[in-house]
Parts: structure tokens; sequence; C-alpha cells
């Protein structure tokens, strides 16, 4: 038997620089208790990438819970650089940063996706299309947030971009001198 729970969001959606400042005390905490924490998707990297190039509009997505709460944060942005099409991409997208991605609280992520995927679909006509460059091989993003997108009514497609080749380190010195 499975039991479904039902739980209630509030989103705010931050398209100014004054979105970071707002989630400056949480975005780090949040990161911690997301599968997808790298230094990549630290408050500090993505807030030097935005300030370094800003090429576009800023819209930063938080998905709070019932007791306000962070559950999640999409940091994006519409890329205006192509005057043929606004693209929405992560911030560091393109070249720059090495793994970028949504931050979810994992036991939430399902109801992070489902709601950005929602959130999408009521600002569609601001973007003509969602490229999420550089996740992980084993980001749950790339699965759950495209079934999530899908049950939105877009099309979606996933796309190997290119390799990055890495290698596991040990979590102390200790360990590493061991093997």
């Amino acid at each position: 038997n499975q039991v479904e729970v039902s739980v209630s969001v509030r989103v705010e959606v931050y398209e100014s620089e004054a979105g970071f400042e707002a989630l400056r005390g949480e975005w780090n905490a949040l990161l911690h208790r997301s599968p997808t924490d790298t230094v990549f998707l630290t408050w500090e990297w993505q807030t030097l990438w935005w300030h370094a190039y800003h090429p576009g509009v800023l819209m930063i997505i938080a998905v709070r819970g019932e007791k306000g709460e962070l559950l999640g944060i999409a940091p994006w942005f519409i890329d205006t650089t192509e005057p043929s099409e606004r693209v929405l991409r992560g911030i560091g997208c393109i070249d720059v940063t090495d793994y970028g991605d949504v931050l979810a609280d994992a036991e939430h992520f399902d109801i992070v996706m489902a709601t950005l995927a929602d959130v999408l679909a009521e600002r569609a006509s601001s973007f003509t299309r969602l490229n999420l460059c550089n996740l992980r091989e084993a980001s749950p993003t790339l699965a759950r947030l495209q079934n999530a997108l899908d049950q939105a009514g877009f099309t979606t497609k996933i796309v190997e971009q290119e390799v990055c080749p890495v290698i596991p380190l040990n979590r102390t010195f200790e360990q590493y001198l061991e093997s």
C-alpha cells in the first residue's frame, strides 16, 4: 500500500538580484539537504557567476513548504544574448560551471519538480525553450523534472552534451594515503 501525502507549497519568483539576498541565509542549508550538492550550486558561486556574466533576465524560483521552510530553488535566467529566442537556462550554464542543477530537499524532490513544472507552464510565454546544461548523469533532476514537465504538457528531450571525467576523492587525506 502506498500513502499519498499532500503538501501545500508557496512559490516565490525573483527577477532581480534581490532574490540572492532574500535567499542567502537559507540557500546553502538547502543545498546540503539536496542530492545535487556541489560547489557550483552554492550561494557564493551562483551569485558571483551572476554578477560576472548576467546575460539576461534573472528568474530564481523558490519553493517553500507549509511552514515557510525552503524546499527548492531553481537558479535560472532567461538568456537574451540571441535575439531570435529566449532560452531559460541554469545560472552558470554553458562552459563556465562544471555542474548546474536545481536545489531540492531530498524528501520533497518530486513536489519541487512538479511545482517547477507548473510555474514554467504558467510562464511559458516568457521563454522559447528550457536548456539545463551541465547536469550530472546521476542527477535525479534529469528524469524527475522531465517527467513533471511531460505531465505539464511540455515536450522534453535529454541530450548528452559532453562527458566530464570524474575522480572521486576519499573523505580524508588519511583514507587517500591508505588507498
